[in-house]
């Protein structure tokens, strides 16, 4: 019941936006019980999994190839939006230089993160 109680209190905190969790939302709330109740770091999703499959796990096949340069993303707790630059090491094939989104956020901020990171963490924005 531990587990249940994390994944509602995610809901209910709006670590998650929907009472629906995509496997990826669902694979992020057990990592952070793991390391929370039983001090385990588990691989974010992108580093267990193969990066195409981890972006079909967060966001189903909509999402199966990696964010367009230029495009606009919104953060999912501080709606800030993002502008993505470039996706760096995409075919490198090597775990230890995973893919990762290079994008600039509204205070003129470079910044990177894994594409599963990224894709845990924003959403694609229209505007």
């Amino acid at each position: 019941m531990e587990f249940a109680k994390t994944i509602i209190g995610a809901y209910e905190s709006g670590f998650v936006n929907s009472h629906i969790l995509s496997i990826g939302e669902l694979y992020r709330i057990a990592q952070t019980h793991a390391k929370d109740h039983y001090n385990h770091e588990a691989p974010d999703i992108d580093k267990a999994w193969d990066q195409s499959f981890a972006l079909e796990c967060i966001h189903g096949k909509t999402y199966d190839k990696p964010p367009k340069p230029w495009s606009l993303w919104r953060h999912k707790d501080s709606r800030q939006t993002c502008q993505i630059i470039t996706i760096a090491n995409l075919d490198s094939g090597k775990p230890e230089y995973p893919a990762q989104v290079i994008y600039d956020d509204q205070q003129g901020n470079r910044l990177s993160k894994t594409i599963g990171e990224f894709m845990t963490e924003f959403e694609y924005s229209e505007w």
